[in-house]
């Protein structure tokens, strides 16, 4: 049951991560791609200096390279159009068409990596999904629209990259593959748009690169735990479920810093839902 208290960590220091982003976003001129690398950059180097005290491992030359790309460019794209969406629409609609990822990684688990699903865990998805719709307090109705159709898209290729982790950390050390699946979607993302770095003048700006740095360090401890969650037992349709728990927490975090108060009763019954779920999932 290691692999569940990493997960926990990596969920809360997510869950914090969250509100930090959607405080930056919120700047007219924010650019997300650039935004996107420059996050993948930051966070990447936290992750160095945490892989050179623990010691870092080359991959081996083989096909599980090619799968090491796949996840790279996932969670590139994924990080893109959650950025893109995030400036788009609010954080609700954002939380539940993120919370799709799910499906994904549990049909893409069960397809690729043959693992099995019991009524045990069907029951606690359903509680872990009620539970992410309880929460969010839908304002004038829910519609699709470019925002949600990007956080669509990332939730889709998160889904994917939770499955593809899942595979590559079973065959790698999962502190040396954190520190390479940080940097290598900025650089994907750098080769797929290099006119992009003419907005890295942003840096220069003392407050955005605080928060972006403070945003870096709280992710680089979820990605790591996250890996280590996968390399010590969980499964991805495990991990990727429970892993929504991070919109619970970051309504609570959202409760005391940013004093978001109203329907505190839904958000009390979220939170003893996603707790029966993660038993039902673990």
């Amino acid at each position: 049951m290691i692999w569940l208290w990493y997960l926990l960590i990596s969920i809360f220091t997510a869950s914090v991560a969250n509100i930090l982003q959607r405080v930056l976003m919120k700047d007219e001129k924010s650019d997300p791609l650039s935004y996107a690398i420059i996050f993948q950059f930051t966070f990447g180097t936290f992750n160095l200096l945490i892989g050179l005290i623990h010691g870092l491992v080359l991959p081996q030359l083989s096909f599980h390279l090619a799968f090491f790309l796949l996840s790279g460019i996932l969670w590139g794209f994924t990080s893109l159009f959650f950025f893109k969406g995030l400036k788009l629409i609010e954080s609700s609609e954002s939380t539940i068409l993120l919370s799709s990822r799910t499906f994904i990684t549990i049909g893409a688990a069960i397809l690729f990596l043959k693992e099995t699903l019991d009524l045990q865990k069907i029951i606690g998805v359903i509680l872990m999904l009620i539970s992410v719709f309880l929460i969010t307090e839908l304002k004038n109705g829910f519609k699709l629209n470019k925002g949600a159709y990007f956080t669509l898209i990332a939730a889709f290729c998160g889904g994917l990259a939770i499955v593809s982790d899942a595979y590559n950390v079973k065959y790698y050390d999962p502190i040396s593959y954190s520190v390479i699946m940080a940097y290598l979607p900025g650089i994907i993302l750098l080769l797929f748009s290099p006119k992009s770095i003419k907005n890295f003048t942003i840096v220069k700006n003392i407050t955005f690169l605080r928060r972006m740095i403070i945003i870096g360090f709280f992710f680089s401890i979820q990605a790591i735990t996250y890996f280590l969650s996968l390399a010590k037992g969980g499964t991805a349709s495990q991990v990727g479920t429970i892993n929504r728990a991070e919109v619970i927490i970051t309504v609570i975090l959202a409760v005391i810093f940013l004093k978001e108060r109203d329907h505190l009763w839904k958000k009390l019954i979220s939170a003893v839902l996603v707790t029966v779920g993660v038993v039902l999932l673990s």
